[in-house]
């Protein structure tokens, strides 16, 4: 179903955000075999990379928001150059990709969950129309001559190989399993961990635009990032906890998240299914079957 260019053909890993983005980046593509893998840092100077190797299978990655400006901008200029490419989009479902979200943005912020996401009023830093993944499938299939190739951030965890191995496929590559690590690429932060930075951040009083949750004033930030690796683990500081004990992110909410965008959800399972051999996940929603 896919369109091959018959001379160079591009493959576009376009994220989303915390979904294992890193992993592959770090991992998984740079041992991928007959390919020219251009990552997030070469991305500004793909195109005379492209002009300039011999390969034919060109695999892009630099993950992004389809629907903010600067996402659909960059899209749209790799569709303007190479429209055949075939985008590679990852998800997450919905509750579980808002908290690891969230998880990052505490190491800056200090905001509660339901201030992060607001699922009754849409005030928060993230938008209820930023976990509609239906209308990132729709966008791209706008924009480039091919469909997307959707996997999901679930399959990584049950079946990696199994993904590898049709990804591989369809790129059209070899790799040796023994060059794969499955070790995470970013170290996460336990929850009393983060409660810490949370607090920090409060007292620290950012500078922080929380629309993208970035700039923090740069000293801040330094002590911030400083304290994340090594005053995260004095964990006994009282004076740093307020709501010692109480979980980041309730169950309830995740689950409130999850039924809300269950339809969403189920389209993007059925998408996948409709363009792939197989789809290695083990729950929908909390159930076998829909």
């Amino acid at each position: 179903m896919f369109q091959r260019d018959t001379e160079k053909q591009i493959f576009f890993h376009v994220g989303l955000h915390k979904t294992a983005s890193t992993f592959l980046q770090q991992n998984v593509f740079p041992n991928f075999y007959g390919i020219t893998y251009i990552d997030k840092k070469d991305f500004e100077i793909k195109d005379s990379i492209i002009k300039e190797t011999n390969c034919r299978n060109i695999l892009l990655s630099r993950e992004t928001y389809p629907e903010e400006k600067s996402g659909l901008r960059r899209i749209k200029d790799v569709a303007r150059k190479y429209p055949t490419t075939i985008p590679v989009l990852v998800l997450r479902e919905h509750g579980q990709w808002v908290v690891s979200r969230y998880k990052h943005y505490l190491k800056y912020g200090h905001r509660d969950f339901d201030e992060f996401f607001d699922l009754k009023c849409d005030q928060g830093i993230i938008k209820k129309h930023n976990l509609e993944y239906m209308k990132k499938i729709e966008l791209l299939k706008r924009c480039f001559q091919n469909p997307p190739y959707v996997i999901f951030h679930e399959e990584l965890i049950n079946n990696l190989f199994g993904v590898i191995d049709e990804l591989s496929d369809l790129l059209g590559i070899t790799y040796a399993a023994k060059d794969i690590s499955t070790r995470k690429a970013n170290q996460s932060y336990s929850e009393k961990q983060l409660q810490v930075m949370k607090n920090i951040n409060k007292k620290c009083d950012h500078n922080i635009n929380h629309k993208t949750y970035s700039n923090p004033d740069l000293f801040c930030k330094i002590f911030s990032k400083l304290f994340s690796r090594t005053g995260a683990y004095l964990v006994s500081i009282d004076e740093f906890f307020s709501q010692n004990g109480q979980k980041l992110v309730n169950k309830d909410a995740i689950e409130a998240i999850n039924k809300l965008y269950r339809q969403d959800w189920w389209r993007c399972l059925d998408y996948a299914r409709s363009t792939r051999n197989k789809v290695w996940i083990k729950e929908v929603g909390g159930s076998t079957d829909h």
